[in-house]
This record gives C-alpha cells, sequence and structure tokens, in this order.
C-alpha cells in the first residue's frame, strides 16, 4: 500500500511539472503574437486613374487606386473648389485595390483634385473633366483632313518618309450621322489629296474607294473613338489597305476641328514595292520591321501618328465610290 500511495504522489507531481512547462510556453508563445512589426501594414499607392494630369476625363468615371499591397481601410477624396464630391469608397477583392464612386456624374470642364490614403502613405493627383459637347448641327456632314505629311509619327520614326512617296496622303474622316438617343456617332473615311500640289484645296482621292465606318458609341460628346475597322489608302499605282485602324480625337467647340488626334493601325504592304526590294525589305532598311497582318502574314507596318489638330474642309462631301477619273 505504502509503495502504491509514493507512486501516486509521483504522478501527481509530474503533473504539475507538465502544466507549469505548458505554462511557460503558451507565455512565450503570447509574446512572440503581441509582436506588432509582424503587423505593420506597408501598402502604398501604385497608380491611380484616372491617371495623373488626365484631360477629358467621362464625367461618369469611377476611381481607381491600386495598392502593392493588401490592407484593410483606405481613404480616397476628390474635390473641387466649390468642396468635396459626395461618394463611396469601397476595397476591392483582397484589400489591394479600392474604388470611388461618385453619388452624381461629375461637372464638365472641371478640375478635380484626387488625394488616396492606404497605412500611412497618401497619393496626391488631379484630371480635368471633359469639355461641354459640341452641337450636332456643326459636326454632321464635315469631313477632316489627316495629313499624313505633317502628322507626328510615333511610329514608325520615318514615317514621313513614308507618306511623301504617295499622291494621295491625307487620310479624310466624315461625321455622317449622330443619333442622339442611341449615343452613336457614324462616318465616311477615304484617301486624300491635293490635285495641284500644295497650291490647291483637299479634295477626295478618286482611284479609291472610301470606307463605310460602323457607328460608334458617342456618349462622351466632344471626345470620340472610331474602329477598330478597315479601309484603303494609296494611289492609282499602289493598294494599300489598313487593317484594324482607330481614330481617336476631340472636336474643338465650334467643330472647325479635331484636336489630339490618334491613329493606330497595321498598313497592309503587300502589293507594295521599291523597285525590285519588297516593301518589307525596304522598311528594315530604314531601321523598322513588319509585323503580321490579321491573317498571320508578316508584311504589315505597325503605324502609330498623331495630330494636334486635324481641320475641317470646307465643302468637301465623301462619297462611298469615287469618280475614277484619272485612273
Amino acid at each position: 500500500m505504502m509503495i502504491l500511495a509514493l507512486a501516486a504522489l509521483l504522478a501527481c507531481k509530474g503533473d504539475k511539472d507538465d502544466s507549469n512547462g505548458g505554462d511557460a510556453d503558451a507565455d512565450t508563445d503570447t509574446d512572440a503574437d503581441t509582436d506588432t512589426d509582424t503587423d505593420a501594414c506597408t501598402a502604398v499607392v501604385t497608380s491611380v486613374t484616372p491617371a495623373d494630369d488626365a484631360t477629358d476625363v467621362p464625367v461618369d468615371t469611377v476611381v481607381l487606386a491600386l495598392f502593392s499591397a493588401p490592407a484593410d481601410a483606405a481613404t480616397i477624396t476628390l474635390t473641387t473648389g466649390s468642396g468635396a464630391v459626395k461618394g463611396t469608397t469601397a476595397l476591392q477583392g483582397d484589400g489591394s485595390s479600392a474604388t470611388f464612386t461618385p453619388a452624381t456624374e461629375l461637372d464638365r470642364d472641371t478640375a478635380y483634385d484626387l488625394d488616396v490614403t492606404v497605412c500611412d502613405a497618401t497619393s496626391n493627383t488631379s484630371f480635368t473633366t471633359l469639355p461641354d459637347g459640341v452641337p450636332i448641327a456643326d459636326l454632321e456632314g464635315k469631313t477632316y483632313d489627316f495629313d499624313l505629311a505633317t502628322a507626328d509619327w510615333i511610329e514608325p520614326s520615318f514615317g514621313v518618309t513614308l507618306a511623301t512617296l504617295f499622291a494621295a496622303n491625307h487620310m479624310l474622316i466624315m461625321i455622317e450621322d449622330i443619333d442622339e438617343a442611341a449615343e452613336t456617332i457614324d462616318g465616311l473615311g477615304a484617301a486624300g489629296w491635293r490635285p495641284d500640289g500644295d497650291t490647291s484645296d483637299v479634295e477626295q482621292y478618286p482611284c479609291t474607294p472610301g470606307a463605310d465606318f460602323d457607328p460608334v458609341p458617342f456618349p462622351d460628346n466632344p471626345v470620340f473613338a472610331f474602329g477598330p475597322d478597315e479601309f484603303s489608302m494609296g494611289d492609282k499605282t499602289l493598294d494599300v489597305d489598313i487593317h484594324e485602324a482607330t481614330v481617336t480625337g476631340r472636336f474643338a467647340a465650334d467643330g472647325s476641328a479635331v484636336e489630339d488626334a490618334h491613329f493606330e493601325g497595321l498598313v497592309d504592304l503587300r502589293n507594295v514595292s521599291a523597285g525590285s526590294v519588297s516593301a518589307c525589305t525596304f522598311i528594315v532598311s530604314l531601321g523598322g520591321e513588319c509585323v503580321a497582318c490579321p491573317d498571320g502574314e508578316p508584311q504589315c507596318l505597325a503605324s502609330t501618328l498623331e495630330w494636334a489638330s486635324a481641320p475641317a474642309v470646307p465643302g468637301l462631301t465623301l462619297v462611298l465610290e469615287p469618280s475614277g477619273k484619272g485612273c
């Protein structure tokens, strides 16, 4: 009996020691969990949409801020000279981004300051909304002249040299119809030229058919975007198709020009040559390269052009089937 009692006493002491050891471990874990460094918020703002100094921002825009890491909270504030804009800020997904949705449409032609705060980081940017729309009567029926020889060629850098090789080196776009109810805009495109050189007015080139663009959304008058679409340029000896063409810009307040115009497209060079040398070989000699056309053939030249202003041509009306005179 004495031996049994002694064994029981030792067992109890062992349980007590184990319990104390467990408490010590628990205390250590608790201390580690209270280390505030592991919970510090380190996210910063990596990008904001609309971008800083953006112009022509739609009045129904929703602000988007991206962060470098997930966050538990963020603040987005939009202000003008008249005060803060009412709206709702919401974290998205895992907290790596946040949006601000204004309660009502923003005012047109107005500068806004945008402040985004996440953790201890703040981003301060600004943007300006698009101006008032241009009356439809000031746009329908007008033809705008995008002169390839005076454009700012972003790609290829030697594009102006190529443009001077063609008699028809103007791209013309006529505003055919604007549907206010549907908020769409429709247009015609065609090659243009000066038949008697720089002393004559720009006319539609008679040897190349025009292109009937598909109607596109036009909710943000005066800002527009045609395309992607297909049309032809070149002259009576060359047939040059333009694939996936897009033209964007903003109509001047009186409709007299397209401002800040931008063109992108793939110029198909399969029917073009420089003597016995293929067009793409010639392009390579100038420091460029041909890329794949929509059908996969590497015979296209990627082109990007910009114009500060493309003026309207008084009295010029485009047609799908030109006269063919002199062709």
